[in-house]
């Protein structure tokens, strides 16, 4: 009795000790209104991009910033960024596959970089 008592205990002491099952997270929820979480991460990068570029304008509108020539420069080409991510955005949102999902990206990428290389040389912008 003592003997089958001892191997009940082991056996129970034993089955604790195993490695928990190897668990894959969940994926990230999408927003409503995209289709994926390459469309959502596409768009807001984009939308922070717009955001920022017109933050910039009304900055200039109001006077309180001059881009100088340099400035005003690299502001035209990141404006001229925005609006061809967009537009490829657009047609990748409207019909999502890899030709216009790779497109979308390598603009949105573009937009970004240009985005940090001009926050640390406009006022007010950080």
């Amino acid at each position: 009795m003592r003997g089958i008592a001892l191997v009940l205990l082991l056996g129970m002491l034993t089955a604790g000790c195993t490695n928990p099952a190897t668990t894959t997270p969940p994926p990230q929820a999408v927003a409503p209104g995209y289709n994926n979480i390459d469309d959502q991460n596409i768009g807001t990068i984009l939308s922070a991009a717009r955001a920022f570029y017109t933050h910039i304008q009304q900055d200039v509108l109001k006077g309180t910033y001059t881009p100088s020539p340099t400035e005003k420069t690299a502001l035209n080409a990141f404006a001229t960024a925005i609006n061809t991510a967009e537009s490829l955005y657009l047609a990748y949102h409207a019909n999502p596959n890899v030709v216009t999902e790779d497109a979308a990206k390598r603009a949105a990428a573009d937009v970004q970089q240009q985005q940090v290389a001009l926050t640390p040389t406009i006022p007010g912008v950080n």
